[in-house]
């Protein structure tokens, strides 16, 4: 269940932060097989500056994670997902096979911008999870992730716009 907590954590620290760059988000699920943000791809000819961005959001997920409980309820709810909504997630996990991993993102853009880059956009990641963490947004998203496994980015806007208690 811990790892459970953690990847929507996880989810939440690049969803949280690729909206922050105003990147259109289509949604962001977690599964037992793992989580994805499915958002705007970059063109293959991205700027330094649109890498960067791309680095941070990817950094951001394992930032998140710093922030995750350790001790966890023992038990978590699909949220009374009807059956459409639960084909819908098994669509998902069938994408998740073929999503690139954090470590391959970093990979593929790490060369074409230089070290340097790369730690100014883990740096970026640190502080904006940060922000989300102490205003308690990352909690927010990751509590609805743990519960309802899939969001629109139009519900985490939604989320993020209600007052708190």
């Amino acid at each position: 269940m811990t790892g459970h907590v953690r990847l929507a954590f996880h989810e939440s620290g690049h969803v949280l932060t690729a909206l922050r760059f105003g990147r259109k988000v289509d949604r962001v699920s977690i599964s037992a097989v793992g989580g994805s943000v499915k958002e705007e791809a970059f063109a293959p000819d991205a700027t330094t500056e649109q890498i960067r961005e791309g680095l941070v959001v990817t950094f951001a997920g394992r930032e998140a994670e710093r922030f995750a409980p350790e001790q966890v309820p023992a038990a978590s709810s699909n949220g009374g997902m009807s059956p459409m909504e639960l084909e819908a997630l098994a669509t998902i996990e069938r994408d998740l096979a073929s999503a690139p991993s954090d470590e391959q993102i970093l990979l593929h853009y790490e060369e074409r911008v230089g070290a340097e880059t790369v730690e100014e956009a883990r740096a970026l990641a640190r502080e904006f999870v940060a922000r989300s963490h102490a205003t308690g947004a990352l909690e927010r998203i990751a509590d609805e992730l743990l519960w309802r496994q899939v969001l629109t980015g139009d519900e985490v806007v939604a989320i993020l716009d209600a007052p708190t208690a």
